[in-house]
């Protein structure tokens, strides 16, 4: 006894404290709905009413057949306060997709049949089997209506006013559990704020690192893997760089496969709606989403990462590599350079950085850079941007090694380089990364003086070598493919409409602006609390849209502390000339990529991945330049901003959380229902 009282003795109070209130808060509150029922008294119907679809097996089930599916519970005295509806098809083998039921009731205030809000009935999930009714007075009367299908065999059983039992979750405590840890971890009076993050030994401080890495990666192993959909390429269009690795093999820049003489003998090819009757005609189809051009296929995204990645590895292992396992190695090379650049950026500019600090910009800049929803959907569209937003952000991290201290070292200076011109392979408006170097070695190109010396030669040298390597590859690929250097291919995409002719148009930007910015969520009572938003305006003409789910402003708060080089320019300058050049170039990036993608490629989810890293690295910029000013720092000031970036952290997260399970195609509902059902469950909880 003296023993386990040494032992909790030597567990912190406080940590004791959070553990009670998880515990409460898990028994009481997520499951208030036990207690709430805690004096009903369950009543088997007795008398339910079958519809004549319903043939009686003579063991307590039933054959679904054609007919009425109604059950209807014939008498009822009382209060109806709640009811437990199980019922199970015993015929569906693997399935795991709900039973949709309506329901409708009477009592004292309806005589005739009023319709509830239906609900779905998962066989994993007994929760979904209790449902909690607020009539008026007591109920008449009880109509449910099962969606079935013909040759369905069913059990059911039904409770009236059922005790619901304590769901307890052990996974619903750990995270709550570890989110208010973080919380209080992380809170302004934590000592986190109180430890320099340059100030730790160099050994502890690569622990922080490499975890904060680790922990990280096993969270983008995860979500790269946990859609079945994303493990294999199925489709053409999601095999087109598989199909350039073939072609690459053979010596050929387009396509093996030829077009249909049907398409190559079309007036026009782009003509979406003519195309595809003309195709259809001719009992014929064509290659969705290819570049078509002077009757080859080709593929009009970056060629790097077929070059890179997807040639070598079927040259060396003879299969084609994944494309979600593709998309996991570029996650770890972006967060490699994200984390290498904040680095750079707080031993550069703000060596008197707190722990805590680092850990919540890391953090806020991760949830608002896009990346966790390009690891979600993890296809051949994503690797393009992703590509080039991992050599962008790994290109910066050697821009600033190559800076570091006022030397130049020509070795980073170079891979520098080379990192950023590989972004025009991959997604040629990631080039813009540029202007972060541009914003580094200002100094040095507007004095002159580094041209002037020797150094600077070598410099420049060390500098133009890959780019203009890396040009001219690309250049010979595009004119050997389209007979013009600057002509990447996407004009001749086989989509919706024709790119050929879609122009540039100043009336489409505002458009953009609104959507990619300033959108408002669509918040709903059902789970996952959020839908998509689409775009409505009065723009005459066609511009491209899918669903988004928000503007970066209203979707993560931490985007705003990047414009604050822009309000307070004198300010912030006064500061450091250097920082604030860098928040600006962040945002002036952002701003030409919103206006370059609205116009040539549309508004959809996945290009927030172009723009939102130089929104993130702006706005840590502009933290740390708040967080260090002498009258802010220690002051109340200084927690007010932390206060703040909490709130962005749990507004970040929550995103995260309902636009995890919020997808217009490939949705985890119908390809995970397992994981769908679980954690709906566990989040509406009053349900």
């Amino acid at each position: 006894m003296g023993r386990i009282k040494k032992i909790w003795g030597k567990i912190p109070a406080g940590l004791l404290a959070l553990v009670a209130v998880v515990l409460v808060v898990e028994v009481f509150l997520f499951n208030y709905r036990h207690w709430e029922s805690l004096w009903n008294v369950p009543v088997g119907a007795q008398s339910v009413r079958l519809g004549d679809g319903y043939q009686d097996n003579g063991n307590g089930t039933y054959t679904i057949g054609e007919g009425n599916l109604e059950m209807e519970v014939g008498t009822i005295e009382g209060e109806l306060r709640g009811a437990q509806i199980e019922m199970t098809v015993l015929n569906s083998g693997s399935r795991n997709f709900p039973i949709r039921i309506r329901q409708w009731v009477t009592d004292e205030s309806h005589r005739l049949y009023y319709e509830l809000p239906g609900r779905e009935l998962w066989e994993k999930e007994k929760r979904s089997s209790y449902m909690t009714y607020h009539l008026y007075g007591d109920c008449t009367g009880l109509k449910i209506l099962p969606d079935l299908t013909a040759g369905d065999v069913i059990s059911f059983e039904l409770t009236l006013n059922p005790r619901v039992p304590l769901f307890l979750s052990w996974e619903r405590m750990t995270v709550l559990f570890l989110l208010l840890r973080a919380l209080w971890a992380l809170r302004p009076a934590s000592v986190l704020h109180a430890i320099s993050y340059m100030g730790l030994r160099s050994d502890a401080r690569s622990l922080v690192l490499i975890s904060f890495f680790l922990l990280h990666a096993f969270l983008f192993l995860f979500l790269t893997h946990v859609n079945p959909y994303f493990r294999e390429e199925t489709g053409d269009n999601q095999k087109q760089y598989h199909a350039l690795a073939e072609s690459f093999k053979e010596g050929s820049f387009s396509l093996l496969e030829e077009p249909s003489t049907v398409l190559q003998n079309m007036e026009n090819p782009y003509d979406y709606e003519y195309r595809t009757q003309v195709m259809s005609e001719a009992g014929e189809w064509y290659k969705w989403d290819h570049a078509y051009y002077d009757g080859k296929y080709y593929v009009y995204f970056g060629v790097v990462p077929a070059a890179l990645f997807y040639f070598p590895y079927y040259m060396l292992t003879g299969i084609h590599l994944h494309t979600n396992e593709l998309i996991f190695f570029l996650a770890l090379l972006f967060l490699a350079g994200m984390m290498g650049t904040v680095h750079e950026i707080i031993d550069r500019w703000f060596p008197k950085t707190s722990l805590g600090l680092w850990v919540l910009l890391m953090e806020l800049v991760l949830l608002g850079s896009g990346l966790i929803y390009m690891t979600k959907r993890p296809d051949l569209y994503t690797v393009p941007i992703l590509s080039g937003a991992a050599f962008g952000m790994m290109g910066l991290w050697c821009f600033f090694l190559a800076a570091k201290k006022g030397e130049h070292s020509l070795k980073y200076l170079s891979a520098g380089a080379l990192c950023t011109a590989l972004t025009a392979g991959c997604r040629p408006q990631l080039f813009v990364f540029s202007l972060f170097g541009l914003a580094l070695f200002w100094d040095d190109l507007r004095s002159g003086a580094l041209i002037r010396m020797k150094e600077g030669k070598r410099a420049a040298f060390a500098f133009l070598l890959p780019m203009f390597a890396v040009a001219g590859l690309l250049m010979y690929y595009n004119y050997s493919r389209f007979g013009n250097v600057f002509d990447f291919g996407a004009n001749y995409n086989l989509t919706f409409n024709d790119m050929r002719n879609r122009g540039w148009q100043w009336d489409r930007v505002p458009l953009g602006i609104v959507a990619y910015l300033f959108q408002p969520m669509k918040l709903v009572t059902e789970f996952p609390f959020t839908q998509a938003t689409y775009f409505n305006s009065q723009y005459m003409g066609i511009t491209i849209q899918e669903a988004t789910y928000g503007g970066i402003f209203m979707t993560s708060l931490f985007a705003w502390f990047g414009v604050l080089p822009l309000l307070f320019y004198r300010q912030m300058k006064k500061e450091g000339s250097k920082p604030w050049l860098f928040a600006m170039a962040g945002l002036a990036g952002a701003g030409m990529i919103i206006v370059a993608d609205t116009n040539m490629s549309g508004i959809l989810q996945r290009y927030f991945g172009d723009f939102s890293i130089f929104l993130m690295l702006s706005s840590a910029v502009s933290v740390l330049v708040l967080c260090s000013h002498p009258k802010i720092k220690g002051t109340f000031w200084e927690n007010i901003v932390i206060k703040g970036l909490l709130v962005c952290f749990v507004s970040g997260l929550l995103f995260q959380g309902m636009t995890f399970f919020l997808d217009t195609g490939e949705a985890l509902r119908e390809l995970r229902p397992d994981l769908y059902s679980h954690v709906k469950y566990l989040t509406a909880f009053w349900l």
